[in-house]
């Protein structure tokens, strides 16, 4: 496996115009804005990424698919050599996206109410 010191994480590529959403949405159209609110790399994929992919691409079937226990197992093994953190696989959940997660979990709705209730305070005090 490559270290990460081996991947080029300098060269920035120039993203307009390839319907890059974070640089081609109309939202970021305005040049002296800086759209630092979406997750999007600026700089090209490792080749041991798209290789991944391609060999992922030669089959016929794209169906949804688990997680098997040789990745679970992996990343267990990567997060206690790189930072001897013990994990435990019933730990891991894997999702399609954050938002989902977040929507999902208590605390957020938590932090929601809350919010919530500081905006209406805050409102019928100046009415």
């Amino acid at each position: 496996m490559k270290r990460f010191e081996e991947f080029d994480f300098d060269t920035v590529l120039n993203r307009k115009g390839t319907n890059s959403y974070k640089w081609d949405s109309a939202e970021v159209l305005n040049e002296n804005l800086l759209p630092l609110s979406v997750a999007d790399m600026d700089f090209a994929v490792p080749s041991v990424v798209t290789q991944a992919l391609v060999n992922r691409t030669t089959t016929p079937v794209y169906g949804y698919e688990f997680q098997p226990d040789a990745l679970k197992e992996a990343i267990i093994e990567w997060e206690y050599k790189r930072h001897g953190f013990e994990m435990r696989k019933e730990w891991l959940l894997f999702t399609p996206g954050v938002v989902i997660v977040l929507l999902s979990s208590p605390l957020f709705t938590l932090l929601f109410l809350a919010s919530l209730k500081k905006m209406i305070e805050s409102w019928s005090s100046t009415n």
